[in-house]
């Protein structure tokens, strides 16, 4: 009988150890981009922003925009870029979908300075807008 109970505790035990593994390896869609910082490139009234969507999220992950300035946001992806196909910020009602290799574009007017975050339809990658 006390065979048996260790027997069971050591599968128990391994079971916790395979689901603490499987949780903490990477999910193969690869490293997402290092934080850099993209900022703006004055076109007549517009900043313009380029965000391409990659298969480990968004390039760049950090875009840095003046308060109070028309931004025009264009956004493309890879192919395999999975659900980062799509980018969403809430704060200034964009929802962009990438298709067919045509840049998606939406324009708005950050007008309050901070740290805005944008994701895909599916919360798994995120960016962040810094409006200074």
């Amino acid at each position: 009988m006390e065979r048996q109970a260790l027997v069971l505790v050591g599968l128990l035990a391994l079971g916790f150890v395979a689901v603490g593994v499987l949780f903490l390896m990477p999910s193969g869609q690869g490293k997402p981009p290092a934080d850099s910082s993209a900022s703006p490139v004055p076109s007549g009234e517009f900043q313009i922003v380029n965000i391409n969507a990659v298969s480990s999220g968004y390039d760049p992950q950090v875009v840095r925009v003046k308060a109070g300035q028309p931004v025009e946001l264009r956004f493309s992806a890879e192919p395999g870029a999975g659900c980062s196909r799509v980018l969403v910020m809430k704060d200034f009602g964009v929802q962009l979908i990438a298709r067919d290799g045509t840049a998606q574009i939406a324009r708005f007017t950050p007008e309050t300075p901070g740290r805005f975050v944008f994701r895909c339809g599916m919360n798994m990658y995120q960016g962040t807008l810094i409006v200074e």
